[in-house]
């Protein structure tokens, strides 16, 4: 009866007397504030006694006059929102290409014009703008012998900072702001396997090393809060871009570096097709270029593929270990489909790690992925999907012309056909 009654007296037309009369001064309170009693411990406003649906505003809690706290719409709790890390049709990726290649542009722009001081011991300062000292995309020079290229480049680099600086704040906040029922904020499906895994190396550590840590010979690895977690995620994320534009990255023999690049005469496409007109934008090329706009590899578990994975695991290129294609190589992919994956091994870590058509990634213990799901993918990444991949992910999207792409090679499903579970699998369109 007491739970019944407190629940009672939570809502606004309680049912159960209080047990004790008001207080003389809890009386002179609310009789100094306009109220009256409604009955049964409910007090209100006067000129709402009697009135239907009338709210109470305070009640009697063992003789005291006690307001009822009531949530505005402001602060009623709000479903969280799921972390949604790309667009789903092909319609919003291109929406968000273009939006992000006018940014880019817009950015650009801004750094042509921003200034480099040159000071020199006896004249007055004198201002060069960037696109007068270094060639394209950032300047109109021929190439960057200019005796200011130094200084431009290094300009170059601090805006990158103060951007993405900048993003990372806003982007932190916003993200930090969506929490689960928990309290913690969501993360990606991604984000969360990575999270889970550095949360159960810091534990097996912990655990192993528990001897030496009470002895105070060895530290404790620190088991992160997602709060904490995502925040130092996000942190090397925008980090990892203004740095990509650091001259002094070239130097220390960084080649994911844009001056290295330019230095090794390599293309470099992060700025895509800037050109003034926002419809200019060319699909036409579509086959040959995955959702975001990168170059699709040659084959499952090429050079180009390996290359993005390591970038993307964040492993210096050319270390993960191929190996040799098993029975145990397949995953069931989300439309419910058997398919084959690339194996690697980091001699490091000695984890494996495999990769599909797709671009989905896996990560196991062993070499065995019959049962693995994907840990992420590497989209955005040149050469992280395949034709054959785009073929999959172009008709789940509605889009089949079967003509228009590459079938697997008959040597790569020779390969497979060893697969115990082969005669659930279509190896001559594995689409189907």
């Amino acid at each position: 009866m007491i739970k019944l009654k407190d629940i009672l007296l939570e809502t606004y037309a309680p049912l159960v007397e209080a047990t004790k009369p008001l207080s003389d001064k809890d009386k002179k309170k609310a009789k100094d504030a306009g109220l009256v009693h409604f009955g049964s411990g409910a007090w209100g406003k006067k000129a709402d006694k009697g009135k239907k649906n009338a709210k109470a505003t305070h009640r009697n809690e063992d003789g005291k006059l006690v307001k009822i706290k009531t949530q505005t719409s402001k602060q009623q709790k709000q479903p969280a929102k799921p972390v949604d890390d790309k667009p789903k049709s092909k319609k919003d990726q291109e929406k968000a290409q273009k939006a992000s290649e006018k940014k880019e542009r817009k950015e650009l722009e801004k750094i042509k014009k921003a200034k480099v001081v040159i000071k020199t011991p006896g004249k007055a300062d004198k201002e060069i703008s960037i696109e007068d000292i270094l060639p394209e995309p950032f300047g109109n020079a021929k190439d960057d012998s200019h005796p200011q290229a130094d200084d431009a480049k290094q300009k170059v680099y601090e805006m990158y900072q103060e951007r993405y600086d900048k993003e990372y704040e806003a982007e932190k906040k916003k993200r930090l702001k969506n929490k689960d029922k928990k309290g913690d904020p969501i993360l990606s499906k991604e984000e969360q396997a990575l999270y889970d895994k550095e949360v159960e190396e810091a534990n097996e550590f912990n655990k192993k090393n528990k001897k030496d840590i009470a002895d105070g010979n060895e530290f404790a690895e620190e088991v992160p809060d997602k709060e904490k977690w995502l925040s130092k995620k996000l942190y090397k994320d925008y980090k990892a871009k203004a740095d990509y534009f650091d001259p002094d990255g070239n130097e220390w023999g960084n080649k994911n570096n844009y001056w290295a690049k330019k230095e090794a005469g390599e293309e470099d496409d992060f700025f895509g097709d800037l050109g003034d007109d926002d419809e200019d934008w060319d699909m036409d090329d579509e086959k040959s270029v995955d959702a975001y706009g990168e170059k699709l590899s040659s084959k499952r578990g090429g050079k180009e593929q390996q290359q993005a994975m390591e970038l993307k695991l964040r492993v210096p290129v050319g270390n993960l270990k191929k190996i040799k294609q098993d029975t145990n190589h397949y995953v069931t992919n989300e439309d419910g489909n058997k398919v084959p994956v690339t194996v690697f091994q980091d001699p490091k870590t000695k984890k494996y790690h495999a990769v599909d058509d797709e671009g989905n990634i896996y990560e196991g213990e062993t070499a065995d992925f019959r049962k693995a799901k994907p840990t992420g993918d590497l989209g955005g990444y040149p050469g992280g999907q395949t034709k054959t991949g785009k073929k999959i992910s172009d008709k789940r999207m509605g889009k089949d012309d079967d003509d228009d792409y590459e079938t697997t090679s008959f040597a790569d499903l020779l390969s497979m056909l060893s697969f115990g579970a082969s005669d659930d699998i279509d190896w001559s369109d594995p689409v189907n």
